[in-house]
């Protein structure tokens, strides 16, 4: 700044990064707000709904089902449904423009290595998910068998303690009750690491890919060098923009 001392001039850039740090808490806690109030909104709608259909049911219905799982289905099923999916989702729409942003810097700073990026990385990055999406699935699929039929044998077991005591069947019923509650914690850890993998092979990916770039900015001499810090930071913010979304969820 023309005629201004070095006070001034530091002072003012100490203002600008704290005003600058205040407007960006401020626009993620507003992210944070918008993405969970749409996804819990969004499950509270589908809770109510389930429970408007169950109650709309005939009494065949009821006779034939267990209080239990429509219980676990209205609120827990709903519940993990609003955490695995909804959350995530919302999280990924609200990343999509500031991740094309980040695409148009790499284009406009490296048009060839970017380029590159993507046909290894989106190739690479689709084939992980088709492999590890169906297992996902099938484990959360055992996962709820697992925890309905655990649910149920708790409650029969505790409501007819009277009758098990007197038939010696309490052995039967806690056997039953392990066996699908280990049933249900080796679906679930199983589907965690699962959900794990795409993160780490992304990041692993990411790595290489980096030091490919390294190699061949070295080969290309001081000009390709020269580009290297802004390319591989952007390649850095995109990837933990994308990746954010898909983090584990206990």
């Amino acid at each position: 700044m023309p005629g201004a001392d070095e006070t001034t001039v530091t002072l003012l850039v100490g203002v600008l990064i704290g005003l600058f740090f205040l407007l960006r808490g401020a626009v993620v806690v507003g992210q944070a707000y918008f993405q969970y109030r749409v996804a819990e909104n969004a499950a509270a709608r589908l809770a109510t709904r389930m429970l408007d259909g169950y109650l709309s049911l005939p009494w065949s219905f009821h006779v034939q089902r267990n209080s239990a799982e429509l219980v676990r289905n209205i609120y827990e099923n709903v519940q993990q449904f609003a955490r695995d999916a909804l959350i995530p989702a919302v999280k990924l729409i609200s990343q999509a423009l500031v991740i094309l942003g980040l695409l148009g810097v790499l284009m406009a700073t490296s048009p060839l290595a970017t380029l590159a990026a993507v046909g290894v990385l989106g190739p690479f990055t689709w084939g992980l998910l088709r492999m590890v999406h169906p297992r996902v699935t099938r484990l959360g699929r055992i996962s709820q068998q697992a925890s309905k039929a655990s649910l149920q044998i708790l409650q029969e077991s505790l409501a007819g303690w009277r009758d098990i005591t007197l038939l010696g069947r309490r052995s039967s019923f806690v056997g039953s009750y392990s066996e699908q509650r280990r049933r249900l914690a080796r679906a679930r850890y199983l589907r965690f690491t699962a959900q794990a993998l795409p993160r780490v092979a992304m990041e692993s990916g990411l790595v290489l890919l980096i030091l490919a770039l390294l190699g061949t900015a070295v080969l290309g001499g001081d000009g390709a060098l020269a580009a290297l810090p802004e390319l591989v930071g952007a390649l850095v913010a995109a990837e933990r923009r994308l990746l954010r979304p898909t983090q584990v969820r206990r």
